[in-house]
């Protein structure tokens, strides 16, 4: 069965890279006939206090300068693999942090990687990470399709979030 929800898109800088989140919009994933099982296409971006390692998401910590992004797209496979696209993909041109270094809407990592976050229980998660994808600098734009995860999610997969980091 496929199922495709509304999601939320949150942009941090993670040590050394950038990171982003997508959130369904709720329930649980398990693995169906189709080859898409969860997609994700509207995004938001995630703006202060998430840069920073005072309020990790997830055990996955933010880093120093707010994130936008024009648009993207991601879905998890059937297979357990992982697919994202996302333009743009850039530090936020509005914050005057970013401004004043000189880096507002641009991107300077040129690897992204993501990230699978599945809840396991009331406060537990398990975290499944793709290998190294290249990233246009300083565009923000970048593409893996069926990249394989570091592990098997759990079936199912209750309130995913994928993170893309480098």
């Amino acid at each position: 069965m496929k199922k495709t929800l509304v999601v939320v898109l949150g942009i941090m800088l993670a040590v050394g890279g950038v990171l982003f989140a997508l959130q369904a919009a709720g329930g649980a994933v398990q693995a169906g006939g189709d080859d898409e099982v969860l997609g994700f296409d509207e995004f938001i971006g995630v703006q202060r206090p998430f840069t920073g390692s005072d309020n990790p998401v997830r055990g996955v910590n933010g880093g120093g300068l707010p994130w936008v992004i024009d648009e993207g797209d991601a879905q998890l496979n059937a297979d357990g693999t992982l697919s994202v696209e996302v333009s743009g993909l850039v530090f936020d041109p509005n914050d005057p942090l970013v401004v004043s270094r000189d880096r507002d809407g641009i991107n300077t990592v040129g690897n992204f990687r993501a990230i699978l976050s599945c809840q396991t229980g009331p406060n537990t998660f398990a975290n499944f990470a793709t290998g190294p994808f290249p990233a246009s600098v300083p565009g923000g734009d970048a593409r893996v399709e069926n990249a394989p995860l570091s592990g098997t999610p759990a079936d199912p997969c209750n309130v995913p979030i994928v993170f893309v980091t480098s």
